[in-house]
């Protein structure tokens, strides 16, 4: 068993959830491979916790932690590679200066048109 070069960040709001039979095995070998698992009973005196990464963990669901915890790393995989990538910035082509023998050019031309009167080009 490896640390994990991307650890999960889970949330326990009732630390007693920790020394349950079916989750503990788990909590500690997520711990050993580098995973974050942080409690804060502070949040258990809610009726109600919302959000998107949310799971309803009480003791008698206690043995689906482990799949719900698959379920939820691979969505986070999924929701990462979904990511739009940082595009490359359009390379703008430089505008060319007219040469020297251009402009000069043009000046005769114009110079021309103003003797006789009309366009040449």
């Amino acid at each position: 068993m490896g640390k994990t070069s991307a650890p999960t960040r889970i949330l326990i709001t009732d630390s007693s959830l920790c020394d349950h039979p079916d989750l503990k095995p788990i909590i500690d070998e997520l711990k050993a491979q580098g995973h974050i698992v942080d409690t804060n009973d502070e949040l258990g005196k809610y009726h109600f916790v919302a959000g998107p990464n949310c799971w309803y963990c009480v003791p008698e669901v206690a043995g689906l932690f482990d799949l719900a915890l698959k379920q939820a790393r691979k969505i986070a995989s999924i929701e990462k590679k979904a990511m739009p990538k940082k595009e490359k910035p359009v390379k703008v082509p430089k505008v060319k200066k007219e040469s020297k023998t251009g402009k000069k050019i043009k000046h005769v031309i114009e110079q021309i048109d103003a003797l006789i009167g009309e366009p040449t080009v």
